[in-house]
């Protein structure tokens, strides 16, 4: 019950965050002829910003958002994604439990704080986050503002700025998630220790085995996100209801990009088995077909739950809050 009642607490932190940070600006919109942020945010896309500003509030709003969550929860995900149950159980009693990874991470910890294990490749996850945010929030408000002022509706915009955000950020991401997966795999490892072992083991190259599945997963991770929220934002009238109605609206535009979390095992299990050399030239469909046949349908949705919880987060962070604060 704890546990629920801080993840609810932290899924409100963006929004009392856009909340503070907005009113000392909101007189200032107000001024414009807006009658709310959203409004001047959309209004200010036919102007030409800040690249430099944009990037920053990028980088503060994505490193925020691992700092507060997004990196304990991409740490378990992995962890269950990485599990490979043997026999055929019951499908619930063959997964990792979201507990059960967390001890696993958390074991033979040398601190006092072994939660703080969860936080495991901190340093470089502060580095990528602070270039992911950036070059998300830069590429896909260039995308999603040449969409608008070509006519295009609201939700092509918002899949087209996404499109664009996710490739830009999958070129920086794999790199990280590779020396992410290994931290996650190997105990007592550091992040500079894993980072010898790739260009050892595979040279710089080593550094970007999965790209194309990081690729599909980062191009639909954000497409989804933003269009679905802007459905929920105009479909369901989320609008109308305000800071309250965004935030709801990042909520089921997280929770439904969740889709394509097969992509994300496929892409996991094929860099931990390149990176322990046994591969074997297996192509993504072969991975897809032996996950299936082994594990089922569940196999392909490992670790759905932790990612569907960040996924939610992420969204709030950077679509939500980028809106409500004008950027």
């Amino acid at each position: 019950m704890h546990l629920l009642s801080l993840l609810l607490a932290l899924l409100l932190l963006p929004a009392c965050l856009a909340t503070s940070l907005s009113s000392a600006a909101r007189a200032a919109i107000l001024s414009t002829g807006a009658k709310h942020p959203l409004e001047y945010a959309s209004s200010s896309l036919s102007r030409s910003p800040s690249v430099l500003r944009t990037l920053a509030s990028g980088a503060a709003l994505r490193i925020a958002s691992d700092l507060t969550g997004g990196i304990p929860l991409e740490n378990v995900k992995t962890k269950q994604a990485l599990h490979e149950p043997s026999g055929r159980g019951k499908p619930l009693s063959r997964g990792l439990s979201i507990p059960a990874a967390i001890a696993e991470l958390t074991a033979g910890a040398p601190t006092a704080y072994p939660l703080l294990r969860l936080w495991s490749g901190l340093p470089l996850r502060v580095a990528e986050g602070s270039l992911l945010g950036g070059a998300y929030l830069v590429s896909s408000r260039a995308a999603r503002g040449a969409l608008l002022r070509s006519g295009s509706p609201r939700a092509l915009a918002a899949l087209g700025g996404g499109l664009v955000g996710g490739l830009a950020q999958s070129a920086l991401m794999t790199p990280t998630s590779v020396v992410t997966n290994r931290l996650v795999g190997g105990q007592g490892k550091t992040t500079g220790s894993v980072v010898r072992e790739v260009v050892e083991g595979g040279g710089w190259r080593g550094f970007y085995a999965g790209f194309p599945a990081m690729a599909a997963r980062q191009t639909t991770n954000w497409a989804s996100r933003a269009t679905f929220t802007e459905l929920a934002r105009s479909g369901l009238g989320l609008r109308r209801l305000g800071l309250k109605g965004e935030v709801l609206a990042g909520v089921v535009g997280g929770a439904a990009s969740v889709w394509n979390t097969p992509i994300e095992v496929v892409r996991v299990r094929k860099q931990r088995d390149v990176e322990q050399g046994r591969e074997g030239g297996k192509s993504y469909e072969r991975y897809f077909r032996d996950i299936y046949e082994n594990e089922g349908w569940e196999g392909l949705y490992r670790g759905v739950g932790p990612r569907c919880l960040q996924a939610v987060w992420q969204t709030n962070w950077m679509v939500v809050a980028p809106g409500v604060l004008g950027f």
